[in-house]
């Protein structure tokens, strides 16, 4: 799967971003699982 996004926002106004490293969460947990966008998005079930 392959998402892409357009940033346009980002390149017009730098002044509105920072680049930032994701930071790994302890103890993450799934709080929500949207089944008809996981579908649409081609993500099987059994992933999450």
């Amino acid at each position: 799967m392959t998402l892409s996004f357009v940033t346009r926002w980002r390149d017009e106004l730098p002044a509105t971003y920072t680049t930032l490293s994701p930071t790994p969460l302890n103890n993450a947990r799934l709080i929500w699982h949207n089944a008809e966008l996981a579908n649409t998005l081609g993500i099987p079930s059994v992933t999450v």
